[in-house]
């Protein structure tokens, strides 16, 4: 029971803690369909440098230290 319990706990502070920042989604307010999906694709991929399957490598040193 006790052990449930803890579980719980650090599922909902988890799920507290998973929020988007204050006015990630402003710029999709209003939009539906094909525009909806563009604005979102334009806040997903902002900032995103795709790496490509050569950098695997290079990249599990950096990301598993």
């Amino acid at each position: 029971m006790k052990r449930s319990f803890l579980l719980f706990l650090l599922v909902c502070s988890i799920i507290g803690n998973a929020q988007p920042p204050s006015g990630y989604y402003n710029s999709t307010t209003g939009l539906t369909c094909a525009s909806l999906k563009t604005a979102l694709k334009t806040i997903i991929t902002t900032g995103h440098t795709n790496q490509g399957y050569s950098a695997l490598w290079t990249q599990y040193q950096v990301s598993d230290i």
